[in-house]
């Protein structure tokens, strides 16, 4: 299965607006290694790379969720986080967005920061 683009990636974290979908921790001013996509439907049971199976993460809710379902996973630890990541996963994503922000800044952390500090894509 291909990997995740950067440009998909980053417009996947502009949709979920830079938070974590169970949690719901602000990841804005997070490093690279705290802020990942999670698989809802893990990829060991069949989940793919559809933007509707991707959802922004931070490392420990990830980590903890596992393989387990998303929405059980949810339910147990984050009850609210189930309508929340239900209604995200349907947004479009501003791939044009994502796409010249990287051009523009030469790479997705640079690219990262000024959506970060500017509020783009809102």
């Amino acid at each position: 299965m291909p990997s995740i683009s950067n440009a998909r990636r980053l417009a996947i974290n502009i949709r979920d607006e830079f938070k974590c979908s169970y949690c719901y921790k602000d990841l804005r001013r997070a490093t690279p290694d705290q802020i990942t996509l999670d698989h809802l439907v893990p990829q060991s049971i069949g989940g793919g790379h559809s933007t509707t199976n991707l959802a922004t993460c931070c490392f420990p809710c990830n980590r903890k969720k596992s393989v387990t379902n998303w929405k059980v996973f949810a339910k147990e630890h984050y009850p609210a986080a189930v309508r929340r990541i239900s209604y995200r996963i349907r947004r479009k994503l501003n791939m044009p967005l994502a796409e010249q922000l990287i051009a523009g800044y030469g790479n997705t952390e640079k690219a990262r920061k000024a959506v970060v500090r500017k509020g783009a894509g809102r």
